[in-house]
């Protein structure tokens, strides 16, 4: 396995993540993992941390190379020079901004085609709130605890409303406002904040893979808050 550049003290745990997923022949169906995954840096004061439910998947992306485990780390990115033209990297730096730094990691670092129960039995033989899915976001959330240690972030984004359901249980985070509507459809929900015992904020939104569907109201407003929150 590549080696970060520079070693850091998480490089040790993509190294355990890769052994825990060789020993799991379920996880070893997933075409790839995602963790520390640096994708814009700034080298500025301002980092954010955007977590993912987990890595989504291309058909195009099968059959495997060499039926290897993929990985999106700060040890290798399969993805290579390419990761700065994908659309979500740019969907990041769109709501985020051009001057932080932006680390993607996910609350299940195995891949699937979708976040839902029946690609979860199709793929990896169990569902994700089962106790064998519990199991592996508890291992996540360990690993991610430590991450946010090292980087001592300004912000957690989580761009997706299902962890409305599954990040305070797993974190401890308690909630620092009520849900907010979209400002311009007052039966959609656009975001809610939170905060971990050491205070770090963490934000709450409407998934941005639908950034089309967003209005510019929506946008703006999401955006304002992001802002709000690192300065």
């Amino acid at each position: 396995m590549d080696r970060c550049s520079p070693p850091t003290p998480l490089c040790s745990i993509v190294e355990s993540i890769a052994e825990y997923t060789r020993n799991d022949p379920a996880l070893s169906k997933a075409h790839h993992y995602l963790f520390n995954l640096p994708l814009v840096k700034r080298s500025k004061s301002k980092r954010v941390i955007v977590f993912g439910l987990n890595p989504g998947e291309d058909k195009n992306q099968w059959p495997r190379v060499n039926d290897h485990v993929e990985m999106e780390t700060c040890c290798r990115d399969f993805h290579g020079e390419n990761r700065k033209n994908l659309k979500w990297t740019k969907t990041c730096k769109d709501f985020c901004g051009d001057s932080v730094d932006i680390i993607q990691t996910e609350a299940f670092f195995w891949s699937s085609p979708r976040w839902n129960d029946s690609c979860f039995v199709s793929r990896f033989g169990f569902s994700i709130d089962s106790d064998t899915g519990t199991k592996h976001l508890k291992y996540c959330a360990e690993a991610n605890s430590k991450l946010l240690a090292f980087y001592s972030p300004n912000l957690v984004l989580a761009p997706s409303l299902e962890f409305l359901n599954l990040l305070p249980a797993l974190y401890g985070l308690r909630e620092t406002s009520v849900i907010e509507m979209c400002p311009d459809k007052k039966t959609h929900r656009l975001m809610q904040e939170f905060q971990d015992h050491d205070g770090l904020p963490w934000l709450v939104t409407k998934h941005w893979s639908g950034a089309r569907y967003f209005t510019s109201k929506q946008k703006e407003a999401l955006r304002g808050r992001i802002s709000q929150l690192l300065n």
